[in-house]
């Protein structure tokens, strides 16, 4: 466990997390009565698009520290000690 330091978390530590962009497009579309060119109904067509980032604080907490269910907003670093092949499907 000497190995293991807070730079481990990568971007996990810090205190926060900010997640990758999420992009949202949309569109409007004005009315083209009495046109008949298509380059006019082209032209009344709008999209937009928008990137939301957000950020979460984060707390280190040790194992310990953690209770059953809902950890909101808790981050913690461990090692993988053993895993356990099962031929069921849902192995617990």
């Amino acid at each position: 466990m000497d190995s293991l330091s807070p730079k481990s978390l990568g971007p996990y530590g810090g205190g926060s997390y900010t997640g990758p962009g999420r992009s949202t497009s949309g569109g409007s579309e004005a009315s083209s009565e009495g046109t008949s060119t298509t380059a006019a109904s082209a032209a009344a067509t709008t999209t937009t698009t928008t990137t939301t980032t957000t950020t979460v604080p984060l707390a280190e907490a040790r194992f310990a520290d953690l209770k059953e269910g809902l950890n909101t907003e808790q981050v913690t670093l461990g090692r993988v000690i053993c895993s356990i092949h099962s031929e069921e499907e849902v192995p617990l």
